[in-house]
């Protein structure tokens, strides 16, 4: 199960059923080394895997997939105070979490013979919601004339692009932008913003 012991007389804990290859290798005070036999340990009991992504951006909408061959049903719980009991053993569906947050979800399968096992949850999910805002720090120029724009978006995981459209043909990137308007008239600015998780959002501001 991919764990491992330097102790001459380990324990280990299985914790899902299924079947073991167990080998041992020892090194004499010399140096010298040799390998045992492989020999399997069978579990018995439900065995399978949950599947979901580790971001879910607003509208906070999480895919879940189940797979086991040898189970009848599923308790499943989301992390959030939700569970869902005897759920189909091998499927896929969409939970929508309320709110912002981390959240832990922890899967047990049940089989015929009433065996229990907690499948383990290496990863949480993040529930990441974006809210864009920027500023300009002029509005009014004669003629022409040059505006810096800067990105104050808010999220509940960090930034890492932002892509402007400044409302002429012209586009930029970064968390501050300067941008030199040639013409006189009225802009519509956008701002997109992108967090490390890829969730994104945007703002247009018109006629300024």
């Amino acid at each position: 199960d991919s764990s491992t012991s330097v102790q001459q007389n380990p324990r280990n804990m299985y914790t899902l059923g299924g079947t073991y290859p167990v080998s041992l290798k020892v090194t004499s005070p010399g140096g010298c080394t040799d390998v045992s036999p492989t020999k399997n340990i069978v579990v018995l009991g439900p065995r399978g895997t949950v599947v979901f992504s580790p971001i879910a951006c607003e509208p906070f909408d999480v895919k879940f997939t189940i797979s086991s061959p040898n189970t009848k049903y599923v308790s499943l719980d989301y992390g959030d105070g939700n569970v869902s009991d005897s759920l189909p053993y091998n499927t896929s569906f969409t939970y929508k979490y309320a709110d912002t947050g981390f959240y832990m979800p922890k899967a047990f399968l049940v089989n015929e013979e009433g065996c229990k096992a907690f499948i383990p949850v290496s990863n949480g999910i993040r529930a990441v919601a974006v809210l864009p805002i920027f500023k300009p720090d002029v509005t009014f120029y004669c003629d022409n004339g040059t505006v810096k724009f800067t990105d104050l978006s808010i999220s509940n995981e960090q930034f890492n692009s932002w892509e402007w459209d400044f409302g002429d043909g012209t586009t930029g990137t970064g968390k501050v932008s300067s941008h030199f308007y040639s013409k006189p008239g009225f802009y519509d600015v956008k701002v997109k913003a992108t967090t490390i998780g890829g969730c994104t959002d945007s703002l247009t501001k018109t006629k300024l």
